[in-house]
């Protein structure tokens, strides 16, 4: 099969028709060529495809060149985690695919325009003083951010706040600089440290061990003689039933 012939002819009809994004109808865009392999997002270079369109597209795509691009293009429309997936047997069909990424559309619709907030000047000053003055983790940022914006309904996440500084040039702290990063005095490395082993020490000795320790030893012969009649009295009936 000429598969280049068939890309060739499906881009050029579909050119033909110029389409035009709207609510009726669900197109993808489509670079005809790669921006792997050169192509740019100049309006020559694209052209818009319903979800079925789009991915024989990339299968075409993928039976032409059969390299590491074109296969982790292929490999995404399949839903597969990466290029050597491509052996799997099952791969949807283009309708299937196209009924699940018609579907998907209807139901995001609208959701980042819900999601989408732009602070005001003020709300960005408070943000730069909670986190660089007070030390306040995105966290608790974004809690007092959303109770302040009444947003309670769709509250602001720690990835808005950290994008928003990100883009104000602040630089987000690391995990040792945070101040949830609690500072352990010498005392108290010293303890955790002797607890770690006597810990480590711990590890397989007998239940006997244990119970010394927390009940002393006279306990801890009561309980084992106790524990041992118990046991021997299981494996009795264990033999028992199964004889």
């Amino acid at each position: 099969m000429n598969y280049q012939l068939h890309y060739d002819n499906l881009i050029k009809t579909r050119k033909l028709l110029n389409r035009t994004k709207s609510k009726e109808f669900y197109y993808e865009k489509h670079h005809i060529c790669p921006k792997s392999m050169g192509g740019d997002n100049n309006k020559e270079n694209l052209v818009l495809l319903t979800a079925r369109e789009h991915f024989l597209a990339h299968w075409l795509l993928w039976m032409i060149h059969k390299n590491i691009s074109m296969g982790l293009g292929f490999a995404a429309m399949c839903y597969f985690k990466n290029i050597k997936d491509l052996h799997k047997k099952f791969i949807p069909s283009s309708r299937s695919f196209a009924i699940n990424r018609e579907v998907a559309s209807f139901a995001n619709r609208g959701k980042a325009n819900c999601n989408y907030i732009d602070f005001s000047e003020e709300d960005k000053i408070q943000i730069i003083e909670l986190y660089v003055e007070k030390k306040l983790s995105l966290r608790k940022i974004a809690e007092i951010l959303t109770k302040k914006l009444n947003r309670e309904n769709k509250p602001l996440s720690k990835k808005k706040i950290s994008q928003t500084l990100k883009i104000l040039g602040i630089e987000i702290r690391t995990f040792s600089e945070s101040a949830s990063c609690r500072k352990i005095s010498p005392e108290g490395r010293i303890k955790i440290s002797n607890s770690r082993k006597e810990k480590s020490n711990m590890r397989g000795k007998s239940i006997f061990y244990f119970w010394i320790k927390k009940y002393g030893e006279e306990e801890a012969n009561i309980r084992k003689i106790a524990y041992s009649e118990k046991m021997s009295k299981s494996i009795k009936m264990f033999h028992k039933n199964n004889i």
